[in-house]
């Protein structure tokens, strides 16, 4: 069936005209009545000397369509089928995590040495990374493990061990304008190596004037540190001498000239 568009009359499926209101349908959609329905809505016109006149106008809705009980069945059915192949596929991922991976065994606190044997017995590699610290307990003992012991690593990995090794830096004291006594002592209880140079000054005297590496630098304990020391200039003592060495010359002058006269 099919209904007309102008007055909403059900009409057959290969009318050409409306039975009520002789519509030609050629040039109209036609109306499925699953889709689409037509509802009437009066409305009311004046006339003018006359009676009102009730006119008749059809809307178009469409109907909602609902799912049935299968079509609901069948996506809730394809839902679960997902769920249970992504469930799958992390079973068998794990799976061959675990079987086709090499546990890593602890080696914190053992030698390097012995470190890289129990790692090569596992079929892992080892490198070496070094890091300074003060505990000489420490020295040549793993403190850290790239991958720690117990988790997964792939066949022949190389697993990075940090390595303890003795800090051999000293700082630097800051000794300037310090007496050279006091220096020294500071400079010794630091285990910093020295050496001195000296500078004659006027007013001071075994004064530190100058360090060549700044203070509270981090230096080796092998290097030197150079320090400048004041010391004072003495006078000089040849002005007596140069005195009496003029009378002297003076006297022997006069005596020359006297015996010349006589001659």
């Amino acid at each position: 069936m099919k209904y007309c568009p102008n007055c909403g009359s059900e009409n057959e499926e290969d009318a050409v005209f409306c039975k009520i209101c002789a519509f030609r349908f050629d040039n109209e959609s036609i109306y499925d009545n699953k889709d689409k329905v037509v509802t009437k809505t009066k409305t009311k016109v004046k006339r003018k000397g006359g009676k009102d006149r009730t006119k008749v106008k059809y809307k178009e809705g469409k109907i909602e369509r609902r799912m049935s009980f299968f079509e609901k069945f069948m996506m809730f059915f394809f839902i679960l089928l997902c769920i249970a192949l992504i469930g799958a596929c992390g079973i068998l991922a794990y799976h061959i995590y675990e079987t086709e991976n090499i546990e890593v065994p602890d080696v914190l606190g053992e030698t390097y040495d012995g470190a890289c044997k129990i790692l090569k017995s596992s079929n892992l590699n080892c490198s070496e990374v070094l890091e300074e610290t003060d505990d000489e307990d420490e020295v040549g003992i793993v403190l850290k493990q790239s991958k720690r012991g117990g988790s997964k690593a792939a066949e022949n990995a190389v697993i990075k061990l940090t390595v303890g090794v003795l800090d051999t830096h000293v700082v630097v004291p800051d000794v300037e304008g310090m007496s050279l006594e006091d220096a020294l002592v500071k400079l010794n209880e630091a285990s910093v190596n020295y050496k001195l140079e000296y500078e004659e000054t006027d007013d001071k005297d075994n004064i530190v004037l100058k360090q060549s590496v700044k203070a509270g630098k981090k230096i080796e304990n092998t290097d030197v540190v150079t320090l400048t020391i004041a010391r004072h200039k003495e006078q000089p003592e040849n002005e007596d001498t140069n005195t009496d060495d003029s009378e002297a010359n003076t006297d022997n002058g006069t005596d020359m000239d006297s015996s010349s006269v006589d001659e």
